[in-house]
């Protein structure tokens, strides 16, 4: 049990390390890419679907708030957005192989 409990603080501590890091903005980005990409994947192929996370994110942060400055653009969240979509790859890989 003792184990246990250290492998959550563990992951308490990354979880938090990531915030202080990228604050709730990136999460959003983060977890939108990584749900963009998973939930694509059950549709199409899984390269597709990564691509298709990664385009989202670029068209969000290249276009919405950088030309049409709908938003503020940070290169952050666009980093954050392609991490996103490579989680979720990663995961989904084994799908493919």
């Amino acid at each position: 049990m003792k184990k246990i409990e250290k492998i959550i603080k563990k992951i308490k501590e990354l979880v938090q390390k990531a915030y202080n890091r990228i604050g709730a903005d990136g999460l959003l980005h983060y977890f939108a890419c990584f749900s963009i990409t998973a939930i694509y994947a059950n549709y199409v192929n899984v390269g597709l679907a990564f691509f298709a996370g990664i385009f989202i994110g670029f068209l969000k942060e290249i276009i919405w708030d950088g030309w049409l400055k709908k938003g503020t653009f940070e290169l952050k969240d666009l980093i954050c957005d392609i991490a996103g979509s490579v989680t979720a790859f990663l995961i989904l890989l084994p799908k493919v192989l």
